[in-house]
């Protein structure tokens, strides 16, 4: 492994927790009572996403744009002051640090909230790239912001390892010859057969990797 690519929410930071909500208080600012299908969307689908199939499912008068600002707010809070690191994610990043490996995040995450990620834990010790998919034009739903971010690094694809903790971003990744890490997260039961099944390892917490020295 040459390259780390983490993404941020649910995987390095404990914070799916919140987004779960996102999509709900959007709704609520329209007086439209929320169905199961509000309340899973994020996780199935991913930030850019979502906001499109609120836009669209709802018919709110909105653009895909504005719902993800209104999510954004709906979240802003808590990542100032609640969401918290993964166990054992910042003793895994300096285990890469020492071994020469960069590590990147790559999320669908907005540029504010990760500035806020990154200033909290202090991050930019250890990572050298914060990308998201509106900087780079594409979303992990698409092999095209992998092929940018290696390009980006002077690295070839199979040198990649994805830390993931949803499903959309592993199939993308896996065709691509990147190998993959699924990382559980209690916000994503529905989610941890297919990473079990389908990465190329799966961890609890990043202190399994540690203790076996992995990267």
């Amino acid at each position: 492994m040459k390259i780390a690519l983490f993404d941020m929410d649910g995987t390095l930071v404990d914070s799916m927790w919140v987004w779960e909500n996102a999509p709900v208080e959007v709704l609520r600012r329209f007086d439209i009572e929320p169905d199961a299908a509000a309340f899973s969307v994020f996780r199935e689908k991913g930030y850019r996403e979502t906001a499109k199939f609120l836009v669209n499912r709802y018919n709110l008068p909105i653009t895909s744009h504005e719902a993800m600002v209104m999510m954004d707010e709906a979240v802003m809070p808590a990542y100032r002051k609640d969401v918290s690191l993964k166990d054992g994610a910042l003793d895994y990043l300096r285990l890469l640090q020492e071994k020469h490996v960069k590590c990147c995040i790559l999320t669908a995450n907005n540029s504010e909230l990760v500035d806020i990620v990154k200033e909290r834990f202090g991050l930019d010790k250890y990572i050298s790239g914060f990308i998201t998919a509106a900087g780079i034009g594409s979303t992990k739903a698409e092999p095209e912001i992998f092929i940018k971010v290696s390009l980006l690094y002077g690295a070839q694809l199979s040198d990649c390892v994805l830390f993931e903790d949803s499903s959309y971003a592993i199939k993308t990744a896996k065709p691509l010859g990147i190998k993959t890490v699924g990382v559980k997260d209690p916000f994503g039961e529905d989610q941890q057969e297919y990473l079990q099944d389908n990465c190329d390892r799966y961890v609890a917490s990043f202190r399994e990797l540690i203790a076996h020295d992995i990267f």
